[in-house]
């Protein structure tokens, strides 16, 4: 009987600390998360278990970001590349190979 009562207090405990949360919580006394308007993720796609591509939009600006236990990378930054640019040629890659033969 002895560990009935102890469990219904702790119970209690709990329902009471749960109740008085949620009132807080109505009646805005505890500042409620919100959304940033500077950042938010518009899709995730998961690779493998510890690698992500991220759709990202920041201030406006659509961000494709790749995440991996050692850090992040931002992928593709739309608005950086202009009508007129060309990406960057990586050596060791056909593209280098035929800058060289040309």
């Amino acid at each position: 009987m002895d560990l009935a009562y102890q469990m219904m207090a702790v119970l209690g405990v709990l329902a009471a600390l749960f109740v008085t949360v949620r009132l807080l919580a109505r009646r805005t006394l505890l500042p409620a998360r919100k959304a940033s308007a500077l950042l938010s993720i518009e899709a995730r796609l998961p690779l493998t278990a510890q690698h992500q591509l991220h759709l990202v939009n920041w201030q406006g600006r659509p961000l494709l970001v790749a995440t991996y236990p050692g850090g992040c990378t931002t992928l593709a930054d739309p608005t950086a590349l202009s009508a007129e640019s060309t990406p960057p040629v990586v050596a060791g890659t056909q593209a280098a190979q035929m800058e060289v033969a040309s």
